[in-house]
C-alpha cells in the first residue's frame, strides 16, 4: 500500500486507485473491494489526506520576435 502512495509502484501503473492497489499486491480486485475492505477503506482514507503533489511549472513562453523591415 506503501508504494503507489510514495510513487514508486513496482507491479502497477501510478495512479491511486484501488485497481491499482490490487494489482500491486497481486489480488484481484473483487478481493479488496467486497471480501477485505479495511484494506481498501485505509488506502482512500490514506489518499484523501494525502498532499498534493505539486504541479509543474508552465513553461514560459519566448518573446514573440518582431522582424526588422527596412
Amino acid at each position: 500500500m506503501v508504494r503507489p502512495l510514495i510513487g514508486a509502484p513496482l507491479h502497477s501503473d501510478s495512479k491511486l486507485t484501488i485497481v491499482s492497489l490490487a494489482a500491486e499486491a497481486g489480488l484481484r480486485r473483487n478481493k479488496l473491494t467486497h471480501k477485505h475492505t479495511d484494506p481498501k477503506d485505509l488506502f482512500y482514507a490514506l489518499v484523501s489526506v494525502r498532499a498534493p503533489s505539486p504541479r509543474p511549472c508552465p513553461s514560459r513562453r519566448e518573446p514573440a520576435r518582431t522582424s526588422s523591415r527596412t
